[in-house]
């Protein structure tokens, strides 16, 4: 509301009116404001009025307000304004439930078009879609608040699916489309599963035997051979499963054998029979240097009797070094002087048992303990 009056800002109310019928407009929010001499140029006294309101029809419409004046302005009616309504844009959403699922067993397709929270509920069609493909069957339309669709579907194809759906619009909504979300169908397989003691304890030497513990169950129509192997983390032990293979659902047997814990005979080379050596051919050494200086000096030196006698004793320090140390190999130990242990270390082992066909391959974990 504008006006050429210096004085105080309009009060009063502003009614809305739709095709010349009252519209409800909520939150309306005033704003007044009286002549400014300090603006360039001056800003006479005025109102704003605002607020909320939702046209409910399509098409074309003629808006205009009413003021209804105070003690110093008189009441008014704007000039009409034309506004285009067009359809509303729908919520819209689709689903599988559930969405993994194994082949040849039904599930659900599920979507749903949601309105105007102050409009009419949306009406129309769904249809859906599998990789593209449309879906026949009778879709069941129930509507609370908004509209929903289901429509039972059952796969026949294994792998990663694509849903996606489309909504026809009505004479409110406009159409959609919705997705893709995954159903995901599984195909021919097998599974392995366990049942009865999982859990042995033996002694190192003794052999654990899990008796029917595996189940081997061939899913939606497997007709393969399972392969069927075993392994665990412990040195000295083997794993074997019986039978190790199978044609047709059925339990197997584990039985895994250890081996007594012992203890390695001292190696002949060790660290004392090194420090004798050590010692030994630093005797040797004393000795020649002690006969050198012997015979090189005195009145006569005999320079060639000293060294003749120095390679002499030289000769037998190599040897001894020599076959002293040929001997500690030919004991073939460690020169660590610390007891080897064999068997099977005493720990707590994971059993895994794994199972292949082709490309397929599951697995299943057993325990041992070995004391």
């Amino acid at each position: 509301i504008t006006s050429n009056s210096d004085g105080v800002a309009p009060t009063g109310t502003v009614s809305f009116f739709l095709d010349g019928n009252p519209l409800t407009v909520s939150q309306v929010a005033y704003e007044g404001f009286s002549y400014d001499p300090n603006i360039t140029p001056p800003v006479f006294a005025g109102l704003y009025a605002n607020g909320e309101a939702y046209f409910l029809s399509i098409g074309q419409h003629t808006l205009t307000a009413q003021y209804s004046g105070d003690t110093n302005y008189a009441g008014a009616t704007s000039g009409p304004a034309t506004i285009t309504v067009t359809k509303a844009q729908p919520g819209f959403g689709v689903s599988a439930t559930p969405s993994t699922t194994n082949i040849n067993q039904q599930v659900t397709l599920m979507a749903g078009v949601g309105g105007s929270e102050f409009g009419v509920l949306p009406t129309g069609t769904v249809t859906f879609y599998v990789d593209q493909t449309a879906v026949s069957g009778t879709i069941t339309y129930t509507g609370m608040g908004n509209l929903q669709a289901s429509l039972p579907y059952t796969p026949t194809v294994a792998g990663t699916h694509n849903i996606t759906a489309s909504y026809s619009g009505d004479s409110n909504y406009a159409a959609a489309s919705a997705g893709p979300s995954t159903l995901t169908v599984i195909g021919p397989t097998f599974s392995i599963g366990t049942s009865g003691s999982t859990i042995q304890t033996v002694t190192a030497g003794q052999t654990a035997t899990y008796t029917n513990v595996l189940n081997v169950s061939y899913v939606n129509g497997f007709t393969g051979t399972v392969n069927l192997s075993c392994s665990l983390p412990a040195a000295a032990t083997t794993c074997a499963v019986n039978p190790s293979s199978l044609t047709s659902a059925g339990s197997a047997s584990v039985t895994i054998t250890t081996t007594a814990r012992t203890l390695a005979p001292f190696a002949p080379s060790s660290r004392i029979e090194q420090h004798l050596q050590f010692i030994f051919a630093v005797g040797l050494m004393g000795l020649a240097l002690a006969l050198f200086l012997r015979f090189s000096r005195g009145p006569r030196p005999r320079f060639g009797t000293a060294m003749a006698v120095t390679t002499i004793f030289l000769m037998i320090l190599v040897g001894a070094i020599s076959g002293c140390g040929g001997g500690g190999g030919a004991g073939g130990g460690s020169s660590s002087g610390n007891p080897q242990q064999s068997g099977t270390p005493a720990n707590t082992y994971v059993v895994t048992v794994t199972g292949t066909s082709g490309t397929l391959t599951h697995t299943a974990n057993l325990t041992l303990v070995v004391q």
